[in-house]
């Protein structure tokens, strides 16, 4: 399961949620646990034997607890020839075999066991994004060991073997073909490619189709013995727990693995200054236009990030934000939001406008501009500001309400940032000013800076000559008369399955309305 929008001003104080006297009175330790300074609410504890931290808020109201691992790896960890490593991993270590789970070893699998303690579809999971990879389950409090064992297998004992990766790719690669065929998620890959073209944030979190057939069961085996320790990984436990046993739990669990042998490789690679406004165009069927402009900014623990964290708000929550006002209520667009990702290194922020019937992509990517422009020149207003910092609050506030989402949110700070930013945004938002939201426009919204999409939807016969064009250069190489001739490409060769995705999707509406897409 891929997470691609994640606006970092969902994440939380975690002070609105929990009163006071919630954090947990001391208790004795386990010798191999050392407690930290608490802060806001979260208590951390570490393993002394090999320095993972688990950071834990305790909350009665109900009698469930959520755990989760983050691991520090996504696809800032990877390079060309094996993009897409940490979700393909991901889908391995989501159900798939590890020492003592899953049917290689003939013993049920993760989900079995989650499904029978208690969990659903939606309480357990893993995720990956950039900036790092999740599991987690949602359970009753008497189900605590079962979830710690689980992740525990996931951290330090997964098997990662080429029977059950060959299948698991075919899965991930619809999932591939999916994102391909919706026309706003394929021009915003193509969009971050083209405003990133140094640092690994540069491909999509998916990957490349050909890394997704093509990397061996070795590379992704190696990935994993890289990123998979303990000093790479946080644990967070949320919701209902007795203290005392749940940290003998992860000291059992978790206390007996290895730090890693070698450094974790850092990310060295930092992006190039632009030098000049770039562009992408995507042509293809479809019936919509979308206009994206993407401007790179620094990283979520850059001092300017909460400046344009208010200035999104500003921009893009609610009919009276500047881009509705623009676009949407101008009659030249159907939407229009922007979007401040939350993420460790450099990366845009992104407006993306649906363009309105009978209107063209140059009017609408002129007044995307010319928004953006004036908040530049002429700054923001009071009730602006009003406005958005109780829209963050709000937004805020909502986005806590159980185990889980504060167990999430806690979990992207860790990975983009640190625990202690999630503790601290809301203070940190407050104090943003006019006079902040003003100069970070006029500093990292200009001109030189970006990057710009269009989707351009297209009729049958003008998609004839770049569908021939590109089938020829994804073609397999002759290795004779005959293999010249077949016309077979690399992607159903690698696979087994003949044709293009469309080929092998039949279209169905059952009687009820219920619309099927079925690939075969």
């Amino acid at each position: 399961m891929l997470n691609r929008v994640i606006p970092g001003r969902f994440v939380a104080h975690l002070a609105l949620l929990l009163l006071a006297g919630l954090t947990p009175p001391a208790q004795a330790l386990p010798p191999n646990i050392e407690p930290l300074e608490p802060f806001g609410g979260i208590t951390p504890y570490r393993l002394k034997s090999n320095g993972m931290t688990i950071l834990v808020s305790h909350n009665p109201a109900a009698p469930v607890f959520s755990f989760m691992v983050v691991y520090g790896v996504g696809s800032r960890n990877e390079a060309p020839g094996n993009t897409g490593s940490a979700h393909l991993l991901e889908h391995l270590l989501f159900n798939k075999s590890t020492l003592n789970y899953g049917k290689a070893n003939g013993h049920p699998t993760f989900q079995e066991l989650l499904y029978s303690a208690g969990a659903d579809f939606g309480s357990t999971n893993m995720t990956t994004w950039n900036d790092r990879m999740t599991g987690y389950s949602t359970l009753p409090k008497d189900q605590l060991e079962l979830a710690l064992k689980i992740e525990a297998d996931r951290l330090g004992r997964g098997l990662i073997l080429d029977a059950e990766r060959q299948p698991e790719m075919s899965v991930v690669r619809n999932e591939y073909e999916i994102g391909e065929n919706d026309p706003d998620q394929a021009l915003f890959k193509a969009l971050i490619g083209a405003a990133i073209v140094a640092h690994p944030y540069h491909w999509d979190t998916i990957g490349y189709r050909s890394d997704i057939e093509g990397v061996p069961t070795e590379k992704l085996r190696e990935h994993y013995d890289t990123y998979f320790h303990p000093d790479n990984a946080t644990a967070i436990l949320v919701g209902d727990f007795d203290l005392e046993s749940a940290l003998t739990l992860f000291d059992r669990e978790f206390g007996s693995f290895p730090k890693s042998a070698r450094p974790i490789p850092r990310i060295i690679t930092t992006e190039p200054p632009q030098e000049g406004e770039r562009r992408v165009t995507i042509k293809r069927p479809g019936s919509v236009g979308i206009v994206q402009v993407a401007y790179l900014r620094p990283g979520s623990m850059h001092p300017d990030f909460m400046a344009l964290e208010v200035l999104t708000s500003i921009l893009s929550d609610g009919v009276n934000s500047r881009l509705y006002q623009a676009l949407v209520e101008t009659g030249l667009a159907t939407s229009a939001f922007a979007t401040n990702y939350t993420l460790r290194d450099p990366y845009p922020i992104v407006m993306d406008v649906q363009v309105a019937p009978g209107k063209n992509h140059a009017e609408v990517e002129a007044a995307i501009k010319a928004a953006l422009a004036r908040v530049a020149m002429e700054g923001v207003t009071g009730a602006e500001m009003e406005r958005a910092r109780k829209q963050i609050e709000v937004a805020v506030i909502r986005s806590r309400d159980g185990t889980y989402p504060l167990c999430s949110s806690l979990g992207e700070a860790v990975a983009s940032a640190d625990w202690k930013w999630f503790v601290t945004y809301i203070d940190r938002m407050k104090a943003v000013s006019a006079a902040d939201v003003k100069r970070v426009a006029g500093l990292y919204l200009i001109p030189d800076r970006a990057t710009v999409g269009w989707f351009v939807p297209t009729g049958p016969e003008q998609m004839a000559p770049m569908q021939a064009a590109a089938e020829a250069m994804t073609a397999a190489p002759a290795t004779s008369d005959a293999a010249a001739g077949s016309g077979s490409s690399m992607a159903a060769s690698a696979s087994g399955i003949a044709g293009t995705f469309a080929e092998r999707t039949t279209h169905r509406v059952l009687s009820n309305g219920i619309v099927l897409d079925i690939v075969e």
